[in-house]
């Protein structure tokens, strides 16, 4: 989940990439790993000023997101509301409805991690001013990991992590806590892109995943297929050229010199050597898909909260997150992490640390408000 996710307008010029943002981001996946996105539009305006205008361009940031479902939030809802947003495919949930979904789950922290989390915030302050300060590392690269590969095809966040490992291996060296903030984001970005690849493991199969993914960090384009071929055919225009200045050479009495050319195909046509381990992550997670499915949500918590200082992440509303299958899968990533990006993997070896030897509840009060004594309805 992310509060105020920018929309970005990648014709833009610098400075005007942003369109507008979503109050409140969710994903969510299902058993296969399949997943929906969620919006959330959030307004403190009672009465029915400015709601139809509101429902319909929520309807326009749907499309444009490519969400699966979008509401409207307001202190209150009218009856025409209500059947505009019907018509619209659009949900609306007014104050009273909110208010009784708080309590329903009151157990939850009220603030962790990007969902509102101070830690969060202030380590955040630090690491962007301790970049701005540096100059070196890539804005745009910085942009895709923290907002848009949340949403980005796979090999469009491997080759982001491909850039990002060269970026910190040739002089931006990241103090903390800068190292930590992006390493954590690149880590959230391998997470996420390997779950999506997961999901597709079902109808594609391994050979045709890997295919795949190959496609796309070596041409751009994940079903381009002319691109290596022409070059192919470049290579051998090249080998025909440099055959005939030789035999010209010989012609005129010279000795030919043994020349070796070098494959332009070759040379795009290579993938990374951390690609197989990938694929391995990928297989791990489509086989514990239960724990897989949730496991965006543990990494959040402990990336964004239990790192960065914060005690939200302890709650026990969060039990169920941190077992030991939780932390065995997360290491896994961590370990495929610490290949892809060697040189910011060592950012996060405290994630070894954190306690994942929790049970969640057989039966769970969530009514009970989180930090508040057994018993009590104060929030």
């Amino acid at each position: 989940m992310r509060l105020r996710w920018p929309v970005f307008s990648p014709e833009a010029p610098a400075g005007r990439r942003v369109l507008t943002d979503v109050d409140v981001l969710s994903i969510d996946y299902d058993a296969r790993l399949r997943h929906s996105i969620s919006i959330y539009e959030c307004k403190s305006i009672r009465g029915a000023k400015g709601e139809p205008d509101r429902l319909m361009w929520l309807v326009g940031l749907q499309k444009l997101v490519g969400a699966e479902r979008a509401v409207l939030v307001r202190d209150t809802a009218s009856s025409r509301g209500r059947q505009l947003a019907r018509r619209l495919n659009l949900d609306i949930v007014d104050g009273t409805h909110l208010e009784r979904l708080e309590t329903e789950n009151a157990w939850l922290p009220l603030r962790f991690g990007h969902v509102g989390g101070e830690d969060l915030a202030d380590e955040q302050d630090k690491a962007l001013g301790q970049i701005k300060s540096i100059g070196e590392f890539p804005g745009p690269l910085l942009e895709f990991l923290r907002y848009q590969s949340l949403l980005a095809q796979p090999y469009r966040s491997l080759g982001a992590l491909a850039t990002l490992e060269e970026v910190c291996s040739t002089g931006c060296v990241l103090p903390d806590p800068a190292s930590r903030f992006v390493a954590s984001h690149g880590f959230m970005t391998l997470l996420l892109a390997a779950i999506r690849s997961a999901s597709r493991l079902d109808a594609w199969g391994t050979v045709e995943l890997r295919r795949v993914l190959e496609n796309g960090l070596t041409v751009g384009h994940p079903y381009e297929s002319n691109t290596l071929n022409l070059l192919s055919l470049a290579d051998a225009v090249m080998r025909a050229y440099v055959d005939q200045i030789q035999a010209d050479y010989a012609t005129s009495g010279a000795t030919p010199i043994s020349t070796k050319i070098p494959s332009i195909r070759d040379e795009v046509a290579s993938v990374p050597k951390w690609l197989d381990r990938f694929v391995d992550l990928v297989e791990r997670l489509r086989a514990r898909a239960e724990i897989a499915r949730v496991l965006p949500q543990t990494a959040e918590l402990a990336l964004f909260d239990a790192l960065v200082g914060g005690d939200a992440w302890s709650a026990k509303a969060f039990d169920g997150l941190f077992t030991v299958e939780h932390r065995q899968l997360l290491l896994v990533t961590l370990d495929a992490y610490a290949e892809i990006v060697p040189s910011l993997a060592p950012a996060l070896e405290n994630v070894r640390a954190i306690d994942f030897d929790r049970t969640p509840a057989v039966v769970a009060d969530r009514r009970e408000p989180y930090g508040a004594p057994p018993g009590s309805t104060e929030r």
